[in-house]
């Protein structure tokens, strides 16, 4: 079946062979339910080959991803990213986006390694399109690499971090958060919104408190390394999340106008932040959308938020269109 060739053209050859070996002729139901019990069980007795295909996979759903600083895989022991010994996970605006191109700079300078987002991919849980950047290094250079972070950060005054749940609650418990707190006269908030990883929001902050909350964060990982390990990647959408999108959107003379800015100044810093492209057809007053689907969803959220805080009506939604499907799916008038 078309399903069972592409499937076993993302395995190593081993895999691969093993694989088609157990793969029924004729694709009845039954018989692909009793070959893939079959296959667990295979990959119970030799972990190996469930290993073999977690890394082709990887390799398979993280290639063109050109919005990251750089392709890590989990588990990649030769990779000092995975080594630390400490690490340090941050929500960023999308307007980071324009300073990436320093951070391979900015991982010699100090010695540390650093993971972004996905090109599509964002973080789900805050309320407002961000990305993820984690540093990997010893606690005083990930501390300089995140002080000359703190600059390029859209708000100045607030930061999150992401850690994991098993270290948040010793936080809360030691007493740590409200020392901090009261010591740098700073709001700390927790938000708990994923299984295996918190927020640390830390707001009406200068630069020097967040550096100080930073490092203690990186101090607690002293009996939290393994959990920490575990919440290393920053891919939270899925692969499909880079599949090529298109979203047709009808706006009004002024909406069109506020989104086009002076002289293209508003469009052009959305095209460079949020990695799309926006075309607008004055004749027919639509608005097209295009590039990764998560980054289109974002762009398109980002637009009708501008226009809900202007005043200006968010619009309709004409057609959403994923490339890598045939048809095309109507969407809901926003």
């Amino acid at each position: 079946s078309s399903f069972s060739c592409n499937l076993c053209s993302l395995l190593p050859g081993s895999v691969t062979g093993a694989l088609a070996s157990m793969m029924p002729r004729q694709a009845t139901p039954s018989r692909w339910l009793a070959h893939a019990i079959l296959f667990l069980m295979a990959g119970l007795v030799c972990p190996d080959m469930f290993a073999s295909l977690n890394l082709a996979f990887s390799a398979a759903s993280t290639s063109g991803t050109s919005g990251s600083v750089a392709v890590r895989h989990r588990g990649a022991s030769e990779d000092p990213y995975f080594k630390g010994p400490k690490w340090l996970k941050v929500l960023h605006e999308p307007s980071y986006m324009t300073a990436f191109s320093e951070l391979p700079k900015l991982e010699n300078a100090t010695d540390t390694r650093f993971m972004s987002s996905y090109k599509g991919d964002w973080f789900p849980h805050d309320g407002r399109c961000k990305k993820v950047i984690s540093m990997a290094g010893h606690p005083s250079n990930i501390l300089q690499a995140f002080s000359r972070m703190v600059g390029n950060l859209t708000d100045k005054n607030t930061v999150t971090f992401l850690v994991p749940r098993s270290m948040a609650g010793p936080l809360v418990a030691s007493g740590k958060l409200a020392e901090m707190q009261n010591k740098l006269d700073i709001g700390i908030l927790l938000s708990r919104d994923r299984i295996t990883e918190m927020r640390v929001i830390v707001f009406n902050a200068t630069s020097k408190a967040m550096h100080a909350v930073a490092g203690m964060l990186l101090a607690a990982q002293k009996d939290h390394s393994d959990s920490m390990k575990r919440i290393l990647g920053t891919r939270y959408l899925g692969p499909n999340a880079n599949i090529d999108a298109e979203i047709f959107c009808k706006l009004t003379d002024t909406q069109a106008a506020q989104l086009i800015g002076k002289g293209g100044s508003t469009v052009a810093r959305m095209q460079k932040e949020y990695q799309v492209h926006l075309d607008w057809d004055g004749v027919s007053n639509l608005l097209k959308i295009t590039g990764a689907m998560g980054d289109v969803h974002a762009a398109h959220e980002r637009i009708l938020l501008s226009f809900a805080r202007s005043g200006q009506h968010a619009g309709k939604v004409v057609q959403q269109i994923s490339i890598a499907s045939t048809a095309a799916s109507r969407a809901r008038e926003e």
